[in-house]
């Protein structure tokens, strides 16, 4: 549970919460995910939004679903949270966290509604590290607005079974875990012209989250912010720990608490002359054991 009385007090708590995501193979749940994309809103909503004094409750089974209810004033809201994550690629995480195929290994594309795999399917394709044909075009931004409205979907049809709690005021908070290069703009215009017009009928906001950025969804129309990084040592829901030279990122601004943390992303960069040939042209994702971020090749590292 959260408690704040001002934004100060805010402030204070939010920078103590550890927010820190294990690894797949290392316990992760579910919880760890919903307070990593809940400090994540808190941090970084637009100022005048939160209200104090301010409580945020984290609530337990069977009474979680909502996920979350928060408090401020005599407004009551309940935030319903869903992590947009492939199956495949949530499944092939953990397998590599064990140990299978190489160190260093290639992110295939994961479109949305591809069929389970079978874990000898996966370990397969581990130990071939296929790098496939790369990003081209709008591809990215397409299969990125294809996954946020197929998760949007799924989180709709989950409102008509028994047991949701409607408050007041309803928020969907997803944690974008897909791995899709995207461009914000063009991908957040996909979104908001497919589902979640839809979703809207049924939620008064809608928040996609994700390390980089905020996205907000609302009948007013749609915002898009650079989120605040609230810890020193990155633990991200998208996998390990990375042991990659360091490179401090851009301060973020106008955030409720604009440049109170300081954010530490670190980045690995690859040669052009490493990269597969047919691949030269396009952002790639290539990931090592121990990076943090994806690269692009044949183009300056971000």
């Amino acid at each position: 549970m959260i408690e704040a009385e001002t934004t100060e007090d805010l402030k204070r708590i939010l920078a103590a919460i550890d927010v820190t995501v294990p690894r797949r193979s290392e316990g992760r749940t579910k919880e760890h995910v919903e307070r990593y994309a809940a400090v994540r809103l808190l941090a970084t909503i637009a100022p005048g939004r939160l209200e104090f004094p301010l409580r945020l409750t984290h609530r337990n089974p069977p009474e979680d679903r909502p996920d979350f209810l928060l408090e401020m004033g005599a407004r009551s809201i309940g935030i319903e949270h869903t992590e947009s994550v492939p199956q495949n690629q949530a499944h092939t995480s953990f397998l590599s966290e064990q140990g299978n195929g190489p160190d260093t290994f290639f992110i295939s594309h994961a479109l949305p509604g591809k069929p389970r795999k079978s874990k000898q399917q996966l370990l397969e394709e581990i130990a071939l590290d296929d790098p496939g044909d790369g990003w081209a075009g709008d591809s990215p931004e397409r299969e990125w607005a294809d996954a946020m409205a197929q998760s949007i979907s799924a989180k709709l049809t989950g409102l008509i079974k028994p047991g949701f709690q409607r408050f007041p005021e309803n928020w969907l908070l997803f944690y974008d875990n897909w791995p899709a290069r995207r461009s914000r703009a063009r991908g957040g215009n996909s979104v908001c012209n497919t589902s979640a017009g839809v979703a809207l009928n049924s939620f008064d906001c809608i928040f996609v989250v994700n390390d980089h950025n905020l996205w907000e969804f609302s009948r007013s129309g749609r915002t898009l912010r650079d989120t605040v990084t609230i810890w020193t040592a990155r633990s991200s829901a998208e996998g390990p720990k990375r042991r990659v030279k360091r490179r401090r990122a851009k301060s973020e601004g106008g955030t409720m608490f604009g440049n109170l943390f300081k954010p530490k992303h670190k980045v690995w960069a690859r040669s052009e002359k490493s990269c597969p040939r047919n691949m030269r042209a396009f952002p790639i994702r290539r990931f090592h054991k121990g990076c943090a971020l994806a690269v692009r090749s044949n183009q300056a590292s971000t």
